[in-house]
């Protein structure tokens, strides 16, 4: 089995999520100031929108939280460091978040899609073509389906939804390596099946993502 290699340095890592705050909050705060300077309110797309930037900080803190693990664990997997048994409780902290981070991004997302949505939604008040605003509703329904889709399929990926984060059996006979942290510490969630679905949840999450880019521009 190959070495796992970090790509990206963790100080890199880190200040990519730190530039990603400051950026957002820098943003928001000009959409509020233009927002109201100009049109003198706020409107739904924007309350959406900024409750897209509050799960956007909860990610980005999230995943700030989740880099000690992570790189903890890839520099045993590539071979830095030795294996210490506290890697398994390293290991099943990393995948708790994961999994939260995972849920968190998609959550981002479709709320920006939503946002969006309803900023359309304003301006296609004023077209008098019933065509176009039964479309708006479709987009809409599409988008809001889709992301239940994602939700479901992720939480779905293994047949019991404690298995994202159990460890399973234990071997003191193993030599320890990145197969057997992976394979028998975890033990859980490992199946054909659920590694099936978990591939399907992949491309349909992404595929959703395009679907509903898609419809929004059509």
């Amino acid at each position: 089995m190959a070495p796992l290699q970090a790509f990206v340095c963790k100080s890199t890592l880190l200040r990519c999520c730190i530039v990603g705050i400051v950026v957002t909050t820098i943003t928001t705060v000009t959409r509020i100031y233009v927002r109201i300077k100009k049109q003198r309110r706020l409107h739904e797309d924007d309350f959406v929108l900024f409750t897209a930037v509050a799960f956007y900080f909860a990610l980005a803190i999230l995943y700030i939280v989740d880099l000690p693990y992570l790189y903890r664990f890839l520099d045993f997997a590539s071979g830095k460091a030795p294996f210490h048994p506290s890697l398994l409780e390293t290991y099943d902290h990393m995948m708790r978040i994961s999994f939260a981070v995972t849920a968190l991004f998609w959550v981002v997302l479709w709320t920006v899609k939503l946002s969006l949505l309803l900023f359309f939604r304003r301006v296609l008040r004023v077209t008098p073509l019933e065509t176009v605003k039964i479309m708006w509703w479709f987009v809409l329904a599409l988008t809001i389906a889709t992301f239940i889709g994602c939700l479901v399929s992720e939480f779905s990926s293994c047949n019991e939804l404690k298995d994202f984060t159990t460890l399973g059996k234990r071997s003191t006979t193993v030599v320890p390596s990145m197969f057997w942290l992976m394979n028998v510490a975890t033990g859980k969630c490992i199946s054909p099946q659920e590694q099936r679905y978990q591939i399907i949840s992949l491309y349909y999450s992404f595929g959703a993502d395009v679907l509903t880019e898609l419809a929004s521009k059509w």
